[in-house]
């Protein structure tokens, strides 16, 4: 196999208040990108119990209210400031983090670094602005779960695959809780989570590090740090029988969504995960897309992902079933491929091809400025070390054909899944 390689300076530094700040510097074009990723998803909140409300999708709330208004930049400045000096933004929230970030013209560095320091110190967090926001994300959880099939099957999936670990609820949080958080939280929230302490900056772009740590220290150095208590979570058993849920719902095609209980993003079975991955479903080539979609028709389409986390999270796969056609014959045909690969060892060659999959995607992401500053903050938020990315190429290179045949025999078993069955109803 062709020796890959990805290597870059990352220059680190630290502030006082616990900040750190990752630079990349290129200067291949006259462009910046910027990422400010905080600790803080859905991972962090808690849900209703008898002695207190919950604050489920609080750190998603978050996410929409970070863009209306700081001490120093008024509602709407933020986006208007940036797109008049050609530059956009955007920003997400997972189980683990939330993210924000910009691309914009090298020569503007120090306005986003202003703006980006005022709203990480002084957001603007009027009772008016959070009952318009909370009210934004309550329509979204109509339209993206209550409304939608695909959203509540993913609700389903967590809630049933998990029931002490926080990964049990959505990102977007429960209604009843989302009707419940109050102004109060939202500032605790801000306080502990939106600290400096509980943050990652990486920067991308034409930029000298020293420049910038010069700046950032200036900008940020006082704000106050937040010594944020670690907090261990239990973890899901493993291999405690079948979980099937069914939803019943008006539809035209019958879909299954399963989630298979798998270890977590810094474990050393991941790099088998992800090859896994590839074989099952990279291509019309990979094993269940060949079989159940083009050589003995079953499915629409199936697709899937192991989804990387702080914590232990699911392989999941999906697949839609056209009238005419047995979901539960799919099943049987889907649960066969996987328990091959707990049988069977794959072929060096099917292999191969699945790490050369893997090594292009990753050389790919690390060969642009936003790839970089993605993979640079994912990565010290899961691993606590950004140039784990540097090593992926040679983990993936070490996994052996045994390594997918022990990790298929310990993870992808039918007692270790959670299933969710579309049932179509006629409306």
């Amino acid at each position: 196999m062709k020796k890959y390689n990805i290597a870059y300076p990352i220059h680190q530094h630290k502030l006082k208040n616990g900040l750190t700040v990752l630079v990349v510097e290129d200067d291949s074009l006259p462009m910046i990108n910027y990422n400010t990723t905080f600790k803080a998803g859905s991972r962090n909140e808690s849900q209703k119990t008898e002695s207190r409300h919950g604050i489920t999708g609080i750190s998603h709330l978050f996410e929409h209210m970070m863009f209306n208004g700081s001490k120093k930049y008024g509602v709407g400045e933020f986006d208007r400031l940036l797109e008049s000096n050609g530059g956009y933004s955007n920003a997400w929230t997972s189980k683990d983090m939330t993210s924000y970030y910009e691309v914009f013209p090298s020569s503007k560095l120090e306005l986003i670094v202003d703006m980006e320091s005022d709203r990480m110190s002084n957001l603007d967090l009027t009772k008016t602005m959070f009952l318009s926001e909370k009210e934004v994300v309550k329509e979204e959880h109509r339209m993206s779960v209550e409304n939608s099939i695909p959203g509540t099957m993913w609700e389903m999936l967590y809630e049933h695959a998990f029931s002490v670990h926080p990964y049990h609820w959505p990102v977007i949080g429960w209604m009843e809780d989302l009707n419940q958080i109050t102004l109060a939280d939202c500032k605790s929230y801000y306080k502990q989570l939106y600290s400096p302490s509980n943050a990652v900056i990486s920067i991308a772009g034409n930029v000298n590090a020293d420049a910038v740590f010069k700046l950032l220290e200036l900008k940020y150095g006082d704000i106050p740090g937040f010594d944020i208590p670690s907090t261990i979570f239990p973890y899901e058993k493993f291999n405690t029988g079948e979980k099937r849920v069914e939803l019943r719902r008006p539809a035209e095609i019958e879909s299954w969504l399963i989630g298979y209980l798998c270890c977590k993003g810094d474990h050393h079975h991941m790099p088998a995960l992800d090859i896994i991955q590839q074989i099952l479903l990279n291509g019309d080539s990979s094993r269940l897309v060949h079989s159940l979609v083009h050589d003995q028709p079953m499915v629409l389409d199936i697709s899937g992902a192991f989804n990387w986390g702080i914590d232990p999270n699911l392989f999941y796969f999906g697949f839609r079933v056209p009238p005419g056609k047995s979901g539960e014959d799919a099943l049987l045909q889907f649960t066969n491929h996987l328990e091959k690969l707990a049988l069977n060892l794959v072929s060096n060659r099917e292999l191969e091809k699945a790490k050369n999959q893997l090594i292009s995607e990753l050389v790919h992401d690390n060969s642009t400025l936003m790839g970089k500053c993605a993979d640079i903050s994912g990565y010290s938020i899961i691993f606590n070390d950004p140039k784990l990315v540097f090593n992926m190429i040679d983990r993936y290179l070490q996994v052996t054909v045994e390594d997918i045949k022990t990790v298929a025999e310990k993870y992808l078993t039918s007692d270790n899944r959670t299933i969710i069955q579309l049932i179509p109803q006629s409306s």
